[in-house]
């Protein structure tokens, strides 16, 4: 039979065990909420359809992407990894979202661009988007700056505006221009072949005061072509609204590099 004093330690210990895992689980914090603003561009028209995103808990609404520039702002209340889904409907006529792509917002910053490309992951069970991440506030990507996105698979190389400059795939970090209309900026990119620089890319390009600048490096159209594409996502300070949601902005203008060996004409250089 057991002593009262140990029926009680027992009882005691039985209560503890009762109350701790409650105790425990209800003073879990949760997870930290993300508050940003994004704007998305598909990168050689990759979407054609439409796409939906979770702006908070149960409230899910469409993505929008435009042809010939970035998309509106959009509101977004979540965790930092932001998940994009297709929309269909069961036999009933329910929605059901089905999630695609992802990506991971910074912990830093509340304004963003993000550039949805062709995954080069080869595995057949990874997302075939590549979502990349811009910061798209001012202090990210200064005015009177350009930025650059390789979207080819090749290191190139070259010179912009008289200084060496190597761009691996993916964005670049941010370089400082001097915006004088009157002075056109010369650029030309290659990849390196047996120790020498191919060229691929040659222009000059004329930068306006308080603009910055997103250029978009593609690769060539044809199959045997040797020029890469640039298209450039242009925004003046003034275009820049305040971060909040379904805001319309900036435009775009598209440039096509020259043929290799022409000569130059600066009228006919991109303007930004």
């Amino acid at each position: 039979m057991m002593r009262p004093i140990h029926f009680l330690i027992a009882l005691l210990t039985i209560s503890i065990f009762e109350v701790l895992p409650s105790r425990v689980y209800s003073s879990t914090p949760e997870e930290p909420q993300k508050h940003a603003v994004f704007s998305v561009y598909s990168i050689g028209w990759l979407h054609e359809q439409d796409l939906w995103y979770e702006a908070s808990k149960g409230d899910y609404r469409i993505v929008q992407f435009r042809r010939l520039n970035r998309s509106r702002n959009y509101d977004y209340r979540g965790s930092s990894t932001l998940v994009f889904h297709t929309k269909s409907f069961d036999d009933k006529g329910n929605a059901i979202y089905t999630p695609v792509s992802k990506c991971t917002l910074p912990e830093q910053g509340q304004q963003f661009l993000l550039l949805f490309t062709r995954s080069t992951d080869e595995n057949p069970a990874a997302d075939r988007t590549q979502i990349l991440v811009s910061d798209d506030s001012p202090e990210g990507m200064p005015f009177d700056s350009i930025r650059f996105l390789n979207a080819t698979p090749w290191q190139l190389e070259g010179t912009f505006a008289g200084n060496e400059i190597e761009l691996a795939p993916g964005l670049s970090e941010c370089f400082s221009v001097d915006p004088n209309p009157e002075i056109p900026v010369p650029i030309g990119l290659g990849i390196r072949i047996n120790g020498q620089i191919e060229p691929m890319l040659m222009n000059h390009w004329t930068f306006y005061p308080g603009n910055r600048v997103l250029m978009l490096l593609l690769p060539p159209d044809r199959k045997h072509s040797k020029r890469i594409r640039a298209i450039s996502l242009v925004q003046h300070k003034q275009e820049i609204p305040p971060p909040k949601a379904e805001h319309k902005e900036t435009q775009m203008r598209s440039n096509q590099a020259q043929p290799l060996g022409l000569t130059q004409d600066l009228e006919s250089g991109q303007r930004m």
